[in-house]
């Protein structure tokens, strides 16, 4: 799609997003109303789109509090990153702070919590992973039940032992997460509970305390351990994080080649994601939906 044409139709889907009452709620009516959301992020498809089901968003949320180390949630789950960070963040927001900017600190942001970082240059290597890969180590000790035996320790950075293994991973997005059923990349953070929504037929039982649960308690870890904070969230802040996360809805609506992906009967954008239901069980492969019965 040609270049002139492309930004048209970014000026008017901006306003389109802008003034759909979707993205405002009822209660708003000015654009300043509008301090956070609705959003469109350019990439190198085309251009990204964030909603939510709350409307307008003001930034005195927590999720855009600092705490403890100057973290905020936002510091690794950045909206310009597709609420995660990706390199190219990273490094503007590396050259603008010389290195300061609170997403790189060596308590899990370098290859090894020890290295040096008095110099801008033992920075850039310190943090060579997540400026390379948005990659943040999380240390971990080795599984007193693992199914497997540690032979050997060979880390590149000097750091890592049975003690503390070094597992370097990218923060999960904080959007579109109404359709996610377990909580971190090894649903570490997903609660057992008998009392919760059970997978049909699970021999033994295996039944789950819910999505919300689960991510209040991680708001609460991640600021207690990625932010260093002295002491943890309150409920009202939990709270306030976790509906914030929930009301999000994030997905492509515009293509460089193919242009809006929401017009002319496609059904593309944050819009249908926000409109889409979701609940523990609608997709069981094996016992179908649990409300309706009906195998996808």
């Amino acid at each position: 799609m040609k270049a002139h044409v492309l930004s048209s139709i970014v000026k008017k889907m901006v306003l389109a997003v802008l003034v759909s009452p979707l993205a405002l709620g009822a209660g708003a009516s000015r654009a300043a109303d509008v301090a956070v959301l609705p959003m469109l992020v350019a990439n190198s498809a085309g251009y990204a789109a964030t909603v939510s089901s709350a409307g307008p968003v003001a930034p005195g949320n927590p999720f855009f509090q600092p705490f403890g180390n100057g973290r905020s949630c936002a510091s690794c789950h950045n909206p310009q990153g597709g609420w995660s960070i990706v390199p190219a963040d990273l490094a503007l927001r590396f050259a603008l702070s010389k290195g300061t900017d609170p997403v790189f600190r060596t308590h899990d942001g370098s290859t090894s919590p020890n290295a040096a970082v008095a110099t801008l240059e033992q920075k850039r290597q310190a943090y060579a992973l997540l400026l390379s890969k948005g990659l943040i180590r999380i240390g971990m000790p080795f599984p007193a039940n693992a199914e497997f035996i540690l032979l050997k320790v060979d880390d590149p950075y000097g750091f890592a032992s049975a003690r503390q293994m070094s597992l370097f991973r990218r923060p999960p997005p904080s959007t579109n997460l109404k359709f996610v059923s377990t909580v971190m990349w090894d649903g570490r953070v997903t609660l057992a509970d008998p009392k919760g929504p059970c997978i049909i037929d699970s021999r033994p039982a295996q039944c789950f305390a819910g999505t919300d649960v689960d991510l209040q308690l991680q708001a609460n870890f991640a600021v207690l351990d990625h932010a260093e904070a002295a002491q943890g969230l309150t409920a009202a802040q939990q709270r306030a994080i976790v509906d914030f996360e929930m009301s999000l809805s994030t997905a492509q609506l515009i293509s460089h080649t193919a242009g809006p992906l929401n017009l002319a009967g496609a059904r593309g954008g944050p819009y249908e994601l926000l409109r889409s239901k979701y609940y523990f069980g609608i997709n069981d492969v094996e016992a179908g939906d649990y409300r309706s019965g009906v195998l996808g």
